[in-house]
């Protein structure tokens, strides 16, 4: 894998008049070119110089997705500072975690006033639109740290500082856009927020390749499909699930939704039920599902020429994916997009990063002929009933996920002869207890570990609630704690 350096990307900005970046907001859509975009971050660079900024500085920036945020990256990126883009849910949380001792200057837009401390940090007014402040009480100088630092709080919902390999970043990137032939009149919108990796690594690929690129927001984005019309979209599988029951399954009204330059559609983070994959693809959208990892970068892909229904696609690299004794899947550490953790014990760092050719994902998985990889559930997940069967709970919950009315299914167990079932549904009625019966019916029929209990609820599952992560997975501990005594009562 080719390495180059990140900060070369900007002077791919310079000269590029074709592309362009799209800045949606629910009042306001603002478009440059990014020969445009590489005149505001040459701005804004010396400005930051102007006020001491240099690089291998730490600099912290809380800004929510727009062009503020974006333009403040790439000038920092520019001079070669160490960015730590901190979460926009309780970022600071995140501060915590890295220690202000060891920040030099922080920017933060204005709905975040009061993050910095007025003891020991002094405000230097604004830059890029943000609030711009000065650790008094640090060195810049002392910090330098090579490449970008990321969080992650991975299954187990506590942040980690996660080094990114400078080096490796637009290889990874080019690796994903070469696998998807993207093309130059492509646009490809943005709307998870900024601060999580995958996000950023898209918009540094779509600069490299010359595609043009549509920013907004979570709470925006509904609007920004309709008045930006991309051709390039990935989202998590919570909000495909959302839209088709929004939608009720209409494949005109899903159609309309996604707009009519669509070309490809992918979802990550977790698994898609079959039957929302196959709504979308009754409705001519290329729905795709795709497989990454914080630690490691984009994994593998189902393209529009290349996918098989139920897998994440192939590897990116050839031979980059493998499968331990257990069936974990096992990544060759050389593409890596991360360096390692920062201020985990040795154990917790070995538990991925395994030695200097293998990271671990966690996931447990499995090949086929063709070289697809499938997604079968997290090693940790794992129910291990009272006679020692292993069961894997995603192969118990796609049958139920697939159901008209149910939001989520989670298979509960642990040192029993048999299952539990938790389905959160959008009503209760003797309609829903009877499809459910059913289905629990058919799956016991051919079982090897048989579902006895199952509990319905129309509480949703939210990270504000504990019951998602902030990557929208499950949070099974939590959610057991919660329901485990109701299930099995």
């Amino acid at each position: 894998m080719k390495s180059e350096r990140l900060d070369t990307l900007i002077t791919q900005l310079k000269d590029n008049r074709r592309n362009t970046v799209v800045f949606h907001s629910r009042t306001d859509t603002e478009c440059l070119h990014f020969s445009q975009v590489y005149e505001a971050v040459c701005l804004v660079a010396q400005q930051l110089q102007a006020h001491g900024v240099e690089a291998g500085m730490q600099v912290v920036l809380v800004a929510e997705n727009g062009k503020s945020a974006l333009i403040a990256d790439l000038a920092l990126l520019h001079l070669g500072c160490t960015v730590l883009q901190l979460p926009e849910k309780n970022p600071e949380d995140a501060l915590a975690v890295i220690g202000r001792a060891s920040i030099a200057y922080l920017l933060a837009s204005a709905s975040y006033d009061g993050i910095a401390p007025t003891d020991s940090w002094a405000p230097l007014g604004q830059v890029c639109g943000l609030e711009f402040f000065q650790n008094l009480a640090v060195d810049g100088s002392t910090n330098a740290v090579s490449g970008p630092i990321i969080f992650s709080s991975g299954t187990s919902g506590k942040q980690k500082q996660i080094r990114v390999n400078n080096a490796t970043v637009l290889a990874n990137a080019r690796g994903f856009f070469s696998a998807i032939d993207a093309r130059t009149d492509d646009s490809f919108l943005i709307f998870l927020p900024l601060s999580n990796y995958q996000q950023k690594l898209l918009i540094y690929g779509c600069i490299d390749a010359g595609i043009n690129i549509a920013v907004s927001s979570m709470q925006h984005v509904m609007q920004a499909l309709k008045q930006t019309s991309p051709s390039l979209f990935l989202a998590p599988p919570l909000f495909y699930e959302a839209m088709w029951r929004l939608c009720d399954g209409s494949e005109g009204a899903l159609r309309e939704a996604f707009g009519a330059n669509i070309r490809q559609m992918w979802s990550g983070m977790a698994a898609l039920p079959l039957a929302v994959l196959d709504g979308y693809r009754t409705a001519g959208l290329p729905l795709l599902e795709a497989y990454g990892m914080t630690e490691y970068g984009p994994i593998a892909v189902n393209t529009l020429h290349h996918h098989r229904p139920g897998s994440v696609g192939r590897a990116l690299v050839p031979g980059s994916v493998t499968l331990g004794s257990d069936g974990e899947i096992l990544l060759n550490s050389r593409c890596r997009l991360t360096c390692g953790y920062i201020g985990q014990p040795a154990e917790v760092e070995r538990a991925v990063y395994r030695d200097e050719t293998l990271i671990a994902t966690g996931d447990i998985g499995r090949m086929d002929d063709d070289g697809y990889l499938f997604i079968e559930g997290r090693k940790n997940d794992t129910i291990i009933t009272s006679g020692g069967l292993k069961i894997h709970p995603t192969s118990v919950e796609q049958a139920f996920n697939r159901l008209p009315g149910v939001l989520h299914a989670v298979a509960l167990g642990g040192s029993r002869p048999h299952l539990g079932l938790l389905l959160v549904v959008e009503q209760i009625d003797t309609r829903a207890h009877q499809l459910i019966e059913t289905t629990i019916d058919d799956y016991n029929a051919c079982a090897t570990v048989p579902i006895r209990n199952y509990f319905l609820s129309t509480e949703p599952f939210t990270s504000e609630n504990g019951l998602l992560t902030l990557n929208l997975k499950l949070q099974r501990q939590n959610i057991a704690s919660r329901y485990e005594t109701s299930v099995f009562s």
